[in-house]
């Protein structure tokens, strides 16, 4: 497994959008990530801003 940082942008098999990985580096060592997905064309909702 390569290294992943916080910041890269991943494409991940079954899922549409591109990810970006928001966690930290050290968690990454652990073989998991926290994403957030890139989404161009949405719908505003009731947590927008």
């Amino acid at each position: 497994m390569e290294n992943i940082h916080q910041g890269d942008i991943l494409k991940i098999e079954k899922i549409k959008h591109p990810i970006l990985v928001v966690s930290k580096d050290f968690f990454n060592t652990s073989g998991e990530i926290i994403g957030c997905p890139i989404i161009r064309n949405s719908t505003v909702g009731s947590l927008h801003s």
